[in-house]
């Protein structure tokens, strides 16, 4: 008997993971991402809005096993609601009506210790641009309240029963909630940008009952076609197509469905006084001819890039430049309300030089904000 519970001690670990309807669920396999030709996001997972978050900075972290886990910004204190990311996949096999299943993970919070994460399954891709997760009921909810137990180096486990309503096809993390989290203030962050960041792993979604459970026909061909999703961090190259099958789901139009040329404009230093992020009143004119352009050209995505020189710390001139980016959105906002939707900003600080920071020529020319709108061209 004892040599019986052995074995099945040993093979039910073996079981569930065979069952797992969720790829990579310990971020372990690396994708190599066609736009950088190097390792920048875990195989089968996307973000929104799909940014390029460098696998290094959390890398650091020590996962609950292996070498990498991933992360939601489950807020920003400086931007509320606007600089959350959510991680997302779709699953292998869609969810059964009626049937149970349990979901366990490990979630690890930096820096704040009350936290709250939901989990949304759906039939539907979160695409930020077209489809925003915020405001949506998640279909289950952690916080440090429900944790199941916590280790030593701060990774807390989550173990929750769900019963499928039989259209789920997507799985996806972050913070839902429409308002601004009260309990995140600017004394709270964990990096300098402001981000409130909980790191994931082991993520798994099995069957309750795994022994009359059956996986789907098409479960090694999905994970294949998930895995083969090249694309993920821009909005112009596909990144948010994943054509699994067997439950094709209504197309979502996105950017990707239509070729894209990008333009560029430059608003140099001079449009702000020296260590500020207000604009120039001279400068006014230049920019109400920007958003003349900006209306003429009906981009379909907007990114405000903010650049500085070297001088300063690295930490101040990450915060100096998303002030400015913000400045320069908050202008065009006021002209052209209705485009909030379309813009994304971005504080880059000294990490993009444009010339060299020795002479006062090359700092003035790194000290500036670009303007980059993708506008749409139909495919003949």
């Amino acid at each position: 008997m004892k040599k019986l519970s052995l074995i099945l001690c040993l093979l039910l670990p073996l079981l569930a993971n065979s069952q797992n309807l969720i790829a990579n669920g310990d971020f372990e396999e690396n994708n190599i991402c066609s736009e950088y030709h190097s390792a920048c996001a875990p195989e089968a997972w996307f973000r929104i809005p799909p940014a390029d978050l460098n696998i290094l900075f959390y890398s650091k972290e020590k996962p609950v096993s292996g070498k990498y886990s991933d992360l939601v910004i489950i807020e920003n204190v400086y931007r509320p609601i606007g600089l959350r990311i959510f991680l997302y996949t779709k699953l292998l096999c869609p969810l059964i009506k009626g049937e149970e299943y349990v979901l366990s993970f490990h979630v690890k919070p930096l820096i704040v210790d009350d936290y709250e994460i939901g989990i949304l399954f759906n039939d539907q891709e979160m695409i930020s641009r077209t489809n925003n997760p915020i405001g949506l009921k998640p279909s289950l909810l952690v916080s440090n309240e429900t944790e199941l137990e916590k280790d030593s180096s701060g990774w807390r486990k989550f173990e929750l029963n769900y019963t499928a309503n039989g259209d789920e096809t997507f799985m996806s993390l972050g913070n839902f909630n429409a308002l601004a989290s009260k309990q995140y203030t600017s004394a709270h962050r964990a990096n300098v940008k402001g981000d409130i960041v909980c790191l994931i792993d082991k993520i798994q979604l099995v069957p309750k009952d795994s022994s009359s459970f059956r996986l789907c026909d098409n479960y090694h061909r999905n994970k294949e076609l998930l895995y083969s999703t090249d694309e993920r961090h821009t909005y112009n190259k596909g990144v948010n197509k994943l054509e699994i099958e067997p439950e094709p789901i209504e197309e979502i139009p996105t950017i990707a469905e239509k070729s894209t040329k990008e333009i560029r404009f430059e608003i140099p230093d001079i449009a702000f006084d020296f260590d500020k992020a207000i604009i120039k009143p001279n400068y006014i004119l230049t920019l109400d001819s920007l958003v003349e352009t900006i209306v003429a050209l009906d981009p379909s995505q907007l990114s405000i890039l903010g650049h500085t020189d070297s001088r300063g710390s690295e930490e101040y001139n990450l915060i100096l430049s998303e002030r400015r980016a913000l400045a320069i959105k908050v202008f065009i906002l006021k002209k052209l309300p209705d485009f909030s939707k379309h813009i994304i900003t971005e504080g880059l600080g000294e990490s993009q030089p444009r010339a060299s920071n020795v002479s006062p020529e090359g700092r003035a020319r790194n000290r500036r904000v670009e303007i980059v709108l993708q506008v749409r061209e139909e495919v003949n």
